[in-house]
C-alpha cells in the first residue's frame, strides 16, 4: 500500500490558523482518505514537569509539544504567553497539554491584607487604607473594611494590594 503524508494550513473563519497533517492512501489506483489514518497535529503548550495545584506558571514551567488533535473537543493553548503568570486550578502531569480550564488568574489580594482603597468621582480621587475581608483576583468584587471608619464596603480588585471602590465614576 502506498502512503503519502501532506501538511496543510487550516483557514477557518474567526479561528486561529494551525497546520495539520493528514495521510492519503493509494490503494488500487484510487485515493482514499480514511478516518483511521487521519491525523491532525498541532503545537500546543504543555507542562515540562508535574506541577501542583495553586502553582503560578513561569516560562520555565512550559514547553511546546506536538499532539494529535483529531476528534479533540478541547481547545489547547498555543501561545506560552497565555499561561505565564496564571495559577493552576488543578495538578498537571509532565507533558500534559494545558487548556484555559486548567488556569485561573493569580490572587492579587489576600484575606486580611492591608490594601489601598481608591475612589474616583468627577475627577477627584480619594485614597485610604483598608483590610481585605477575603482574597480576590483581578476584576473580582470583594468586601473591604475601611481602617478609619470601620465600615465594610465593596470594591473591585485592580492590582496587587489595590482596590477601586464601587459606585464611583472612573474616567
Amino acid at each position: 500500500m502506498n502512503t503519502k503524508r501532506f501538511t496543510k494550513l487550516s483557514l477557518r473563519k474567526g479561528k486561529p490558523d494551525f497546520p495539520f497533517t493528514f495521510r492519503l492512501v493509494a490503494a488500487l489506483g484510487l485515493l482514499l482518505l480514511t478516518p483511521a489514518l487521519h491525523a491532525a497535529e498541532q503545537k500546543v503548550v504543555a507542562a515540562k514537569s508535574a506541577l501542583e495545584r495553586g502553582h503560578v506558571l513561569t516560562h520555565a514551567d512550559l514547553q511546546m509539544k506536538t499532539i494529535q488533535i483529531s476528534g479533540a473537543r478541547t481547545r489547547y493553548l498555543t501561545d506560552p504567553k497565555e499561561a505565564t503568570g496564571m495559577t493552576l486550578k488543578r495538578r498537571l502531569r509532565a507533558d500534559q497539554p494545558i487548556t484555559r480550564a486548567h488556569l485561573d488568574s493569580p490572587v492579587l489580594v489576600e484575606r486580611g491584607q492591608r490594601v489601598l482603597m481608591v475612589a474616583m468621582q468627577d475627577g477627584i480621587e480619594a485614597r485610604t487604607f483598608g483590610e481585605a475581608m477575603k482574597k480576590g483576583r483581578k476584576g473580582e468584587v470583594i468586601k473591604v473594611k475601611n481602617e478609619s471608619s470601620q465600615r465594610v464596603v465593596s470594591a473591585v480588585v485592580a492590582d496587587t494590594g489595590l482596590v477601586r471602590m464601587l459606585n464611583t465614576v472612573t474616567k
